[in-house]
């Protein structure tokens, strides 16, 4: 390897390294996209995770091992928005969620 390119190797890692630590050091709340009607879009992602895993159960069974990642990621994705989706106050008659659900998902 030239040291040109070991320069240009070494220049990229620090600014990588820089941004990390900038994106981790920042105190921004967590962003969701949604419509704002946290009732809507929990059920909007319930279903969502719902045909991610009924399409993982079909790869399965279909052999399909390695198209699974693609299903499984979708649901960790969107796992992580759950929790904001239950803010206080929010359980309405149309909700399903109990509070002592809600104590598990936080």
């Amino acid at each position: 390897m030239t040291r040109r390119a070991t320069l240009h190797r070494s220049i990229v890692m620090i600014v990588l390294v820089a941004a990390a630590a900038t994106a981790c050091t920042t105190g921004s709340a967590p962003r969701m996209v949604g419509t704002g009607d946290v009732v809507a879009d929990r059920q909007r992602i319930m279903k969502l995770q719902g045909a991610n895993f009924a399409d993982i159960q079909e790869k399965y069974k279909a052999g399909n091992i390695a198209g699974i990642a693609v299903n499984a990621e979708v649901i960790a994705v969107t796992a992580l928005q759950i929790p904001s989706l239950f803010p206080e106050g929010s359980l309405t008659d149309k909700s399903k969620a109990q509070a002592r659900d809600l104590a598990t998902v936080g």
